[in-house]
């Protein structure tokens, strides 16, 4: 799967509302020719990228330019989901741009080869619009003369083809068409108006949300999966999806992003699934949590709801998670444990200075059942106590338990300082590893159970998140915050990014310079986004901020 495919899909049901401005054709190539009409109606999988729209071309080049990159995005975008564009190495501002011209579309399906015999293996289809197809067909005999591709005849036209790669494409009027095989190369170039993409009900129907100003979305259709577990949630909602969404608008400081995910209902009923099983409740734990060097925030609610819905404690995966607590804590799972972690939860990472292992807190509103959490943390003590004998032998002298304090409660907490270990100093361990001693920290205050590695918690006055310049930044981009929160510092994730190549340099490890995280991160700030959930159909919006 290509690198941006994984990102754009990790993003997925942050998402809200929709747009409707302008002509949807409007995104089609200069001859009138939409590629949804050369993709097939069962598509499992759809991403289109477009500066068609004037407005939203217009506002996109502004942001690009703010990072300081004019082509990035279109760049990324090609060469992520172009198949093997990039590994022709073909570059991108001389081989591609003059062909694409400056507002291209580029259109992206998965979809079954079921129908050219190939088993439950997915085709990928790949539409781009050209300006200059001439321009196009120069590259491509080029790499024909260098030796990178083959031009082959199927059928009644001429294909560049790499078999190796599994490249296969051709060029069609103001089109340039690639595939991962030649059947679902040919299946492009024959297709039936009826039975494409464009001629499917329910992408229309997902084309009404979307609407003509955006310049990037994902639509995704489990229905056509053949069984796989739907992208974003477990494998009893996603057989009940009809649709998931992600829609990127241009604004001038960022990306609105917006989407939806809608459940079958007869399915879901008889399934017992709904995307409101659990309660819904705003955000209320911010004001509990330090924002020093904050890289992720997220909050729900109700996670005991969320796993005792539908069939899921009927799983064979629940049963051997209830098994193995009982049996190293002692504790019914959906008792005695679950029965405590019905309100409020959050998850956060935060950096820890300069070490290289991330400081990462669990926290619940355990006012619910402040017995039964009290019995699990002093369970957990019991067995850090008892392993506390193999870490002593595996790592001698960097190991310790005592008491520390967090918002002037008394925590247990098991200090691992690699810097103790004798020899350390010779170099023999990473700097990056031995800068910062390893604390995990765990006890109840204010009822409510946390479990942290993070240092930022030792800091009794320290700046909360609602009280921190990055949400109150950001934060009044929501225009609905109905329920949950999730929060990105994207700046401090990307200078964690350089820290991870710090290690790898000290540890003599190869530096992947094909995707370097710091820097495809660059001129980013935030993300901000929140739900809004009915039975049957569920609501995201977010924002995405450029850097000032």
């Amino acid at each position: 799967m290509p690198k941006l495919n994984t990102l754009a899909i990790g993003l997925c049901l942050l998402l809200v509302s929709c747009g409707s401005g302008g002509n949807f054709k409007e995104h089609s190539s200069a001859s009138g020719l939409l590629p949804e009409q050369f993709l097939p109606a069962e598509a499992s999988m759809v991403l289109s990228y477009s500066l068609m729209n004037d407005d939203q071309n217009e506002l996109v080049n502004a942001l690009m330019e703010k990072v300081e990159d004019k082509n990035r995005a279109s760049k990324t975008i090609s060469e992520s989901f172009g198949t093997s564009l990039s590994q022709l190495n073909l570059d991108y501002d001389k081989d591609l741009a003059p062909a694409f011209g400056d507002r291209f579309r580029l259109v992206y399906a998965t979809a079954s080869a079921v129908s050219t015999g190939t088993g439950d293996t997915s085709d990928t289809y790949t539409v781009i619009t050209l300006a200059d197809s001439a321009k196009m067909t120069s590259t491509m005999d080029f790499l024909v003369a260098s030796g990178k591709l083959e031009k082959k005849t199927f059928n009644d036209y001429d294909a560049y083809v790499s078999e190796v790669d599994k490249f296969y494409s051709t060029i069609n009027q103001d089109l340039f068409f690639i595939s991962s095989s030649a059947d679902g190369l040919t299946e492009m170039r024959e297709m039936k108006s009826e039975d494409s993409l464009w001629a499917s009900d329910a992408y229309q129907e997902s084309l009404e949300k979307v609407g003509a100003d955006q310049v990037f979305y994902v639509l995704i259709y489990p229905e056509n999966i053949n069984g796989q577990v739907g992208a974003l949630l477990s494998s009893s909602m996603a057989a009940v999806l009809n649709e998931e969404g992600i829609v990127l608008r241009a604004e001038e400081d960022g990306l609105k992003v917006e989407g939806f995910a809608r459940a079958d209902e007869e399915k879901a009923k008889a399934a017992d699934l709904k995307f409101d099983n659990a309660p819904k409740k705003k955000a209320y734990l911010l004001s509990d949590f330090p924002s020093e060097s904050l890289m992720f925030y997220a909050e729900s609610y109700g996670f005991k709801q969320s796993l005792t819905s539908g069939n899921l404690t009927d799983s064979e995966g629940f049963k051997n998670a209830s098994r193995t607590i009982q049996n190293y804590l002692g504790m019914n799972l959906e008792s005695e444990i679950l029965s405590f972690m019905d309100k409020g939860f959050v998850i956060s990472v935060n950096k820890n200075g300069e070490a290289i292992l991330p400081g990462i807190s669990i926290l619940f509103d355990v006012s619910s059942d402040m017995e039964n959490a009290t019995k699990f943390v002093t369970k957990i003590d019991a067995q850090i106590a008892g392993f506390m004998t193999i870490l002593s032998s595996a790592l001698p002298g960097a190991v310790s338990k005592d008491k520390v304090q967090i918002n002037d409660v008394d925590f247990d907490s098991l200090t691992v300082d690699l810097s103790k270990i004798p020899g350390t100093g010779s170099g023999s361990i990473p700097s990056a590893l031995t800068s910062s001693p390893i604390q995990l920290s765990y006890g109840i205050f204010d009822d409510k159970l946390l479990i942290t590695t993070s240092s930022t918690w030792d800091d009794k006055k320290f700046v909360s998140i609602d009280d921190s310049e990055l949400y109150k930044e950001i934060s009044p981009k929501l225009e609905k915050s109905a329920e949950g929160l999730l929060l990105v510092n994207i700046e401090e994730i990307a200078d964690f990014a350089g820290t991870l190549v710090s290690l790898r340099e000290q540890l003599g490890l190869p530096v992947d310079s094909d995707f370097d995280l710091q820097n495809a991160l660059n001129g980013f700030y935030a993300l901000i986004a929140s739900s809004e959930t009915k039975s049957y159909e569920a609501n995201l919006e977010g924002f995405l901020e450029l850097s000032k």
